[in-house]
């Protein structure tokens, strides 16, 4: 995992490029202040805009040079909010995070790995990113519960499960009282499944309490 704030500097590092080992990096908001941002490394020659209201369907891994990079996120207008350097390593697959307040933007890198994966199971992984939350306790329901319990900036690592439809509930650890829920939700075979808590507790419209879905199956169509 990874946190960095945005006067890091940026890193003249030598990058190690060869067309059949990149790293592969999603990168995802969960930033409530901005409709769209800007991301930009040097490899991608120009930036490129991400969205805040996204089907998670939506996200896709672009090919990153492995090694340092320096990864920089801007608002429409050039803005620069958050600059850092990450590690990533050939031929991995990576979810970088943008969350926080406006105040202070920050950001999580996350492995997207899973041990012995099986085309046959779905996989989930639990990420609080609610700034002014509290400790919350992620239920996902099926026939028995899964339960995991994060404060914030934290995360869980991919579980497997059976594919079918899942309710998830995330509560307040302390009160049990519910924050944000969905009744219905179908976690398909051989798909990874990000369960992002983002908005404020005191949110309104577009900033409300929200469990965000973002879901690949890059590993599906790299198993086939």
């Amino acid at each position: 995992m990874f946190w960095g704030c945005e006067c890091v500097t940026e890193i003249d590092t030598p990058k190690n490029i060869s067309p059949s080992t990149y790293a592969h990096l999603m990168t995802v908001t969960a930033l409530p202040e901005f409709d769209e941002l800007k991301i930009f490394n040097e490899f991608w020659q120009k930036p490129f805009y991400i969205f805040y209201q996204n089907d998670g369907n939506n996200y896709q891994y672009k090919d990153i040079t492995y090694g340092l990079n320096n990864i920089r996120v801007m608002t429409r207008k050039d803005s620069v909010i958050f600059n850092s350097t990450i590690s990533l390593e050939k031929t991995k697959y990576y979810t970088f995070i943008i969350f926080g307040s406006k105040q202070r933007v920050q950001a999580m890198l996350l492995r997207d790995s899973i041990f012995n994966y099986k085309k046959s199971n779905a996989y989930f992984r639990c990420i609080h990113t609610s700034s002014d939350a509290p400790q919350v306790n992620f239920i996902i329901n099926s026939n028995y519960p899964i339960i995991y319990s994060l404060p914030y900036r934290t995360n869980s690592n991919f579980t497997p499960v059976v594919p079918g439809i899942y309710s998830i509930k995330i509560n307040d650890a302390i009160t049990d009282s519910t924050l944000t829920s969905i009744k219905k939700f179908e976690f398909k075979e051989g798909f990874l499944y990000s369960l992002i808590l983002r908005g404020y507790s005191e949110g309104k419209g577009s900033k409300t309490l929200e469990c965000q879905i973002v879901e690949s199956d890059e590993f599906y169509k790299k198993s086939e």
